[in-house]
């Protein structure tokens, strides 16, 4: 099932279980990655996004910068009473994206040549791999069973 349709299992889940309140905070829009959809799917209890950030200042390429997180984490933290969870994103780092052009590709090299070569220095490098390892007695051994729940995701 897609996070997107449904919820899906988050280490938010089992810190609700210990007491926690989930946030997450990104200095960009929230429909972006429909994250504003996502992040409640996934169990996080609140989403503050750059619609709901005040003040900011933007980069050369664009991008929010990044101090103005540093205020919406400590307004949660004093705000909440509950030990809280915070993931916070950032773009400041982030660059200009740029279209992509056919001069970008290179050209196809001559795959037939280049893969048997590969596959030959692969295989003369795990024998000798192989030789190098210290001897070891052959022991019969069953691997123990998982005890971990079966992952996945889970229909709202």
């Amino acid at each position: 099932m897609r996070v997107k349709e449904s919820a899906c299992e988050s280490i938010c889940f089992d810190l609700k279980n210990y007491g926690y309140t989930t946030n997450v905070i990104h200095n960009n829009e929230a429909d972006f990655y429909q994250r504003n959809q996502i992040f409640g799917r996934l169990g996080y209890d609140n989403f503050i996004s750059i619609e709901y950030i005040e003040e900011y200042d933007l980069t050369p390429t664009g991008w929010c910068t990044d101090d103005c997180l540093v205020g919406e984490i400590v307004g949660i933290l004093e705000y909440s009473e509950e030990k809280d969870f915070i993931y916070t994103i950032s773009v400041e780092g982030h660059g200009a994206y740029v279209p992509v052009t056919e001069d970008m590709f290179l050209d196809e090299p001559d795959m037939e040549d280049s893969t048997a070569e590969i596959a030959q220095e692969y295989d003369e490098s795990e024998e000798a791999f192989e030789r190098a390892q210290p001897k070891k007695k052959k022991e019969e051994s069953t691997p123990p069973e998982s005890t971990l729940p079966e992952a996945g995701c889970t229909e709202l």
